[in-house]
């Protein structure tokens, strides 16, 4: 038989199972190393399974059976999935004739989201009014009974008897309390120990697992004499085996071989939910950790005034904690452009951490001398302080495309992005910039759209992978795509000028001019020093037949002083929109033996609703821009 403890609250659930296997019909010890207790946790819930009953199903272990069960798919199955994995066992439990010894039960401890659940999966115990009921004989079938509690209770299977009435409530008195999760453990240690010595059935030792509702959670084996030799959980196994890897024993001097023994499990799973944050506020509205995350996740939807109020809640509450600074600092800079109170708060991050300075932390102050300030020496520093750390690879990726991009140092930086991606290469943001470098090396968008793709995939709201995949499918000439991708960035930022400008060239590409001008309108109000936007705009406006207005925006775009790129492109545009002029043209001829060539996409977009020779006309300016032909007047 086993023990199985289930202590739970509304925050969190410890689950403890003994060590030892006993012979059904005759009550003998068997062994004192089974694993009872499998971590079945994933991104989506933290879970443990606990198992009292038949040893083995279909000719393994339990706990290595159910291990399976949980990772024998490359992605973390749902929970509802995990349950219905375990009624599996139903066809091996019936090939028992004994229906006392069929007797089975799966006790699955879960935390979904913020709220914790507890669910049986048995053939002869339930959940009935929230207490554990028994048969005496197995059924024919496993069935699945669930409860979430709402307040401190204790569940106890297997040998229950083996435990007190005073036990039982010495428990549940220390969750009442939140009581220390190392506290609760050993008390349920103790519990077990004792239990022990009432039941043959039972082992002294045990593996306790807990898990809360922020996301965090244990896994502790409470080990005896008893449990020698190697000592690895099946779940750790399958777990290092889904990853590739393998754990390889120390040898001593000797050549003896030495075991291999967990000592103890972490978890953490991030709670990814604003609602499921507030609740834990709810619970714990002093946390200055919660406010920090909270503010986080709200900045991720893009509701960057409420996440700059809870930054400032964290840092009320927790003057000294520097996360929530330098996140602030962030967000005061880039969606406040607040630059002088953006480098106080950065300032002070680094003033309170001094001397042992966050790599991260001097990563963003780095980004934040080289783009808002220009300081190139300041940025340089931090970068080349902050690549320091091995255990950041971004920061090394970081300072890579800064030595391309500011100082030309091409193959050092280069050098750096890839020795970034191989060390992370499932890191977003890494990704993103190993993108730039390829893209800067090949020219290839194609290329560098891979990348930005496969990092939306790893971080659906990082806004940079879905700005640069929008960006790049527009460029690249799939219009219709990247509309996909800035209608994800707009519900994230709706005030984004760039953003709300590129979706409007977009619409215009796929022949949506009224929309176009909507949205390039808006873009031109938001920031109205933006040539490049009036240009497209001048564009979706000649596409509307609103030539006067095209050519006025044309020509106030001109008069902002463009870089040399735009002018090409509204100097094009205008030789289109009007009659053809030689000095016009002798500027261009100008613009392209220079070297300056532009994308000719925004030109092809003026040949809607032209006749044959307009069309080839306006293709063979936008083939001249781009420097496909030399330009012939």
């Amino acid at each position: 038989m086993t023990l199985i403890i289930v202590l739970a609250s509304k925050d969190s659930v410890y689950v403890s199972c003994d060590f030892r296997l006993t012979d059904g019909s005759t009550g003998r010890t068997l062994q004192d190393n089974a694993h009872k207790l499998i971590n079945a946790a994933s991104p989506l819930h933290s879970t443990l399974i606990g198992v009292t009953g038949v040893a083995v199903l279909d000719s393994m272990p339990t706990g290595e059976w159910i291990a399976r069960k949980v990772y024998e798919n490359p992605t973390p199955p749902p929970l509802a999935a995990i349950i219905e994995s375990l009624q599996d066992a139903q066809s091996a439990l019936n090939k028992i004739s004994d229906r006392k010894l069929r007797r089975h039960t799966f006790v699955v401890s879960s935390m979904i989201g913020n709220r914790p659940s507890i669910a049986l999966v048995s053939n002869f115990e339930r959940f009935v009014k929230g207490r554990i009921q028994r048969l005496d004989n197995a059924l024919d079938e496993l069935i699945v009974t669930t409860i979430r509690p709402r307040g401190p209770q204790i569940h106890i299977t297997g040998a229950s008897d083996a435990v007190s009435i005073s036990e039982k409530s010495t428990l549940v008195s220390l969750i009442k309390r939140r009581s220390p999760e190392d506290e609760i453990q050993h008390a349920i240690a103790e519990v077990n120990v004792a239990a022990s010595e009432r039941s043959t059935t039972v082992s002294s030792g045990c593996t306790i697992g807990s898990i809360h509702s922020n996301g965090q959670g244990t896994i502790r084996p409470m080990v005896t004499e008893a449990q020698s030799g190697d000592f690895l959980p099946p779940d750790s196994l399958e777990s290092l085996k889904a990853h590739g890897l393998q754990i390889v024993p120390a040898v001593n001097a000797l050549g003896e071989r030495a075991p291999l023994r967990l000592v103890g499990v972490t978890m953490a799973r991030s709670i990814t939910s604003p609602g499921q944050i507030r609740q834990q506020l709810k619970r714990d509205p002093k946390n200055a950790e919660l406010w920090n995350n909270y503010g986080a996740q709200l900045a991720r939807e893009g509701k960057f005034d409420e996440a700059i109020s809870a930054y400032e809640k964290a840092i009320e509450l927790s003057p000294n904690f520097v996360t929530p600074i330098a996140n602030l600092a962030q967000q005061l800079w880039i969606n406040k452009k607040n630059l002088e109170a953006a480098e106080a708060r950065y300032s002070e991050a680094i003033a309170k951490t001094a001397p042992d300075v966050p790599s991260w932390i001097s990563s963003s102050f780095a980004q934040f001398y080289d783009v808002a300030l220009g300081d190139v020496p300041r940025a340089l520093r931090l970068h080349e302080q902050a690549a320091t750390d091995t255990s950041y690879p971004l920061a090394k990726a970081r300072l890579g495309e800064f030595l391309a991009r500011q100082l030309g140092e091409n193959a050092r930086g280069n050098l750096l992005i890839a020795e970034a991606e191989t060390s992370a290469p499932l890191d977003p943001n890494v990704l993103i910039l190993a993108g730039r470098s390829a893209r800067n090396q090949t020219a290839d968008l194609n290329v560098a759209l891979n990348y930005a793709q496969r990092a939306a995939v790893l971080d659906p709201s990082n806004i940079e992978a879905l700005r640069e995949s929008a960006d790049l499918l527009l460029l690249i000439g799939d219009a219709r795509a990247s509309i996909y991708y800035y209608r994800r960035l707009l519900k994230r930022d709706r005030n984004n000028a760039h953003i709300i400008g590129n979706f409007g060239l977009a619409l215009l590409i796929c022949r949506r001019p009224h929309l176009a001008i909507r949205n390039l309108s808006r873009a031109a109000s938001l920031q109205p020093g933006n040539p490049n936007t009036l240009i497209n705009l001048a564009a979706a406006l000649w596409v509307n037949r609103q030539s006067n207005d095209a050519v006025a925006a044309l020509n106030a775009g001109l008069k902002m002083g463009p870089a040399p790129e735009i002018e090409l492109e509204a100097i094009a545009m205008l030789e289109i929109a009007t009659q053809s002029d030689r000095q016009r043209q002798d500027r261009i001829s100008e613009l392209i033996n220079s070297g300056v060539h532009a994308y000719g996409m925004t030109v092809r977009s003026m040949a809607q609703k032209k006749s044959t020779s307009a069309r080839a006309r306006i293709e063979k300016i936008a083939n001249v821009i781009e420097g496909k032909v030399l330009p012939t007047w």
